[in-house]
């Protein structure tokens, strides 16, 4: 046999088999690189779907909550809303008196929408907070915690924003061993999946500081 004969063989042999592997190579980059483009694109599809969802959920929040101001509770000025609902007309119903009215059927109203019916407690608890009736907005402001953590889970930012507020409530109550602690564990929370630098955080590192600091006159 032809030993140069033999040599140009094995080289072309051992040409062909690189080149394979070449080619090997290069396809399994492109699979790989295609599966990663396609599983991308399904990322960016889901988020999208859950940024629209969460945009639709939040337009229903907002019209419910204007829908509960305008018809639930600014109506009951009117003596004919006063007598449709069986309670006593009074002409000279204080807003007070109007907020409990409107807050009693909240719970029935909105018990197949947890969500919306969260976004009421909310606007009710803000009410009371500024009538200055600060047990009635702890209890609407629990509410929406228990709310939200059912249905977003504990770490969502909108259930940080009601343990957040639930605690300042309970701050201003000066049940100050409840509000430390449950500060604490937003303020953990919202450092962990939120970032130690949002707005939302060191509002609430803030509120704690506040705590710790009526705490140490009392």
């Amino acid at each position: 046999a032809d030993p140069l004969a033999s040599l140009r063989c094995a080289a072309e042999a051992e040409q062909q088999r690189a080149l394979a592997e070449e080619r090997l190579r290069s396809e399994t980059a492109a699979r790989q690189e295609s599966e990663r483009q396609k599983t991308l694109a399904e990322k960016e599809r889901t988020r999208a779907q859950t940024a629209e969802k969460s945009a639709q959920t939040e337009a229903q929040i907002s019209q419910a909550v204007n829908y509960f101001l305008q018809d639930d509770l600014l109506r009951q000025a009117d003596s004919r809303v006063q007598a449709s609902t069986s309670a006593k007309p009074n002409p000279d119903l204080t807003v007070r008196e109007a907020l409990d009215r409107a807050a009693g059927r909240v719970e029935e109203r909105f018990r197949d929408r947890p969500l919306v019916e969260a976004g009421i407690r909310d606007a009710i608890g803000q009410a009371y907070m500024g009538l200055g009736v600060l047990d009635r907005a702890a209890q609407h402001f629990e509410g929406v915690r228990q709310l939200r953590n059912a249905e977003l889970g504990p770490e969502h930012a909108s259930t940080l924003s009601a343990m957040h507020q639930l605690g300042g409530a309970y701050g201003k109550l000066q049940r100050l061993p409840e509000a430390a602690a449950l500060l604490e564990q937003t303020l953990a929370l919202s450092q962990r999946t939120l970032g130690p630098d949002r707005p939302e955080t060191l509002n609430t590192m803030n509120s704690l500081a506040h705590v710790y600091w009526l705490q140490r006159r009392t």
